[in-house]
């Protein structure tokens, strides 16, 4: 386990990457949180989870370890990141970059959304 740059009550988050993504602790070994991604070959990673635990939401936690998951664990093999995200949590994920997929249809509940991590970008032009 190494340290995260993430605090929490000013005790220090570690992270330890686990086969479908990275697992975030306090060094008292609480779980704080957990986002699962895929690398594909392609360039294109896809988050499946990022989940915080519920005693810990609202303190801004989902935001630094998302960053910190995205330049630690995804900058180097992605281009761009997918996920398909519930109504409630669009707003997050646009706050960390992400804007709607229009190339890919909507999945039951979930809104595809997408972030292109490479220098050109290839989002919409606004």
């Amino acid at each position: 386990m190494e340290e995260s740059p993430c605090e929490l009550d000013h005790q220090s988050i570690y992270h330890d990457q686990v086969d479908d993504g990275v697992m975030f602790t306090l060094g008292n070994g609480s779980t704080v949180g957990k986002m699962e991604f895929t690398t594909q070959e392609n360039g294109t990673c896809f988050i499946h989870d990022l989940e915080i635990d519920p005693s810990y939401r609202g303190k801004g936690l989902g935001r630094c370890l998302y960053e910190f998951s995205e330049e630690y664990y995804l900058e180097d093999d992605c281009d761009k990141i997918e996920l398909a995200s519930l109504p409630e949590k669009e707003r997050f994920w646009a706050k960390m970059g992400f804007e709607l997929d229009l190339e890919r249809p909507e999945v039951g509940m979930t809104t595809p959304m997408i972030k292109y991590l490479d220098d050109l970008g290839g989002g919409m032009w606004l």
